[in-house]
């Protein structure tokens, strides 16, 4: 098909594809139960989407969960999903308007057939999607009676820490959700008021977020303590308590966003705290970042990093279009003093690295603009990246807190695992320290979770989806 000659302009184009189905056509899948009249849908690669007006395909709009630039209507999908190299550029060369047509109208190529077979599926997915939604989650879990999902996971005494006592329960046996195991897990999620607005399950290969719940802006968090040094950023429930169970630390706020890091639970976090100002500690206070050691990890980084970055007054940092599987960040600093303290302070650490991980630097300083470069969807670009802006000072009061090995219930098993062996047991901070001498258990680790995860994977893949 030639540049230029199409079947089909865009109205026409949006009114015969949804996003929903081209989505999935490129291996997008739907995570079932999470968000709140917004499906939610996850790429191989950890792109994740929520979809707007699902019922709807020739209004669908969608966002990302990771990245505040990727978000719009069927165009912007196909254009920003090439960007990343989520979707095959079809004629590389040509322009964003050539690319996205020779997409869309390459899709409608497929045979209707198998179009009409995936569009009517989703109909009937989405068609009574609000008959499944929790309206009202108060009086729905009980105090935490069953602990044996927990124990699992290798925690003690930590869970019965006053610091989360009343955040961790189970469901109600009378009164909870439908159909529930009462030796599920539950996980509330809070809104700025501290009412609840959703929850997770959990248990022993079982997962999922309740429907009706609001994930684009509720966060599971601890309680208050009296004195606030620290708060403590993660994607799961679990990797707060296994934090709080290794480290001791006291004076910490536990938060969790449960693996989808968005703008609105950002300002629940920010509200929560402003809402507790009078007992943070301004001297001492970290914000520290613990999400999980992969790609979706660093991109959750440095999601947090650009809205705290663009609450202050002095700089901005944006994610800009990516060319040929190119990710950039532009941070742009109004005070031309602060601009040349930055920029000296980047390129002197950019220059002393023997390596960046892909990471370039740009300097404009006609624009006052630092250009960040580094390749697409790439875990050690990222967490690079994430690495220079704090650096930099921008942000004085955020720093990385990361675990031995993928998250922070992982290390708690692993230490687990290294004591079993031994007669005097060590503690998390040796394990830190010598963790190369436990190389053994530590590969022994990773591939028993590595078999889990794919015994996990077949069972969810064998269960039908039920709305």
């Amino acid at each position: 098909m030639k540049y230029g000659k199409w079947q089909y302009d865009y109205n026409e184009l949006r009114s015969r594809i949804s996003i929903i189905e081209l989505a999935e056509a490129y291996g997008y899948e739907l995570r079932p139960g999470e968000g709140k009249r917004c499906p939610v849908y996850e790429h191989p690669s950890g792109d994740k989407i929520i979809i707007l007006n699902p019922q709807n395909s020739q209004n669908q709009g969608y966002f990302s969960a990771h990245d505040d630039r990727d978000k719009g209507i069927l165009m912007s999908f196909v254009a920003n999903k090439v960007g990343k190299g989520i979707i095959t550029n079809p004629c590389p060369g040509a322009t964003e308007a050539e690319v996205v047509n020779t997409v869309l109208h390459n899709y409608l190529n497929i045979p209707v057939e198998q179009r009409e077979e995936r569009k009517a599926e989703n109909e009937k997915i989405f068609a009574h999607i609000e008959e499944h939604e929790i309206k009202d989650f108060n009086g729905l879990f009980g105090p935490l009676k069953n602990k044996q999902f927990l124990f699992g996971r290798g925690f003690g005494s930590a869970m019965f820490d006053p610091i989360f006592k009343g955040r961790v329960l189970n469901n109600d046996e009378e009164h909870g959700v439908p159909g529930a195991n009462k030796y599920n897990i539950v996980f509330p999620l809070y809104g700025k008021e501290g009412e609840i607005i959703g929850a997770e399950e959990r248990n022993k290969e079982y997962k999922r977020m309740l429907p009706g719940s609001d994930k684009a802006n509720g966060v599971w968090y601890s309680n208050v303590p009296d004195r606030i040094e620290g708060v403590f950023v993660a994607e799961s429930p679990l990797d707060c308590i296994a934090h709080h169970q290794l480290t001791e630390s006291k004076n910490v706020m536990y938060f969790a966003h449960s693996g989808n890091l968005s703008a609105g639970q950002i300002e629940t976090i920010n509200s929560v705290l402003s809402k507790n100002r009078d007992k943070v500690d301004r001297q001492n206070f970290k914000f520290m970042l613990g999400a999980d050691n992969d790609s979706a990890g660093a991109a959750y980084d440095l999601q947090f990093i650009r809205m705290q970055v663009n609450r202050t007054s002095k700089c901005f940092l944006e994610r800009v279009d990516a060319v040929d599987k190119m990710q950039a960040d532009n941070l742009t600093i109004k005070d031309k003093d602060l601009f040349k303290t930055l920029a000296n302070s980047v390129k002197k650490e950019i220059d002393s690295s023997i390596d960046n991980d892909g990471v370039s630097i740009k300097i404009d300083e006609e624009k006052q603009e630092i250009r960040f470069e580094r390749q697409a969807g790439n875990y050690f670009g990222e967490s690079r990246l994430s690495d220079l802006l704090l650096k930099t000072n921008i942000l004085p009061f955020t720093k990385k807190e990361k675990s031995i090995m993928k998250d922070w219930n992982d290390d708690v098993l692993l230490l687990k695992r290294v004591n079993e062996k031994r007669e005097t047991k060590i503690g998390y901070d040796d394990l830190r320290k010598e963790k190369g001498q436990f190389k053994e258990e530590k590969i022994s680790y990773e591939k028993d979770r590595m078999i889990e995860k794919q015994e996990e994977k077949k069972k969810e893949a064998g269960k039908k989806i039920k709305m």
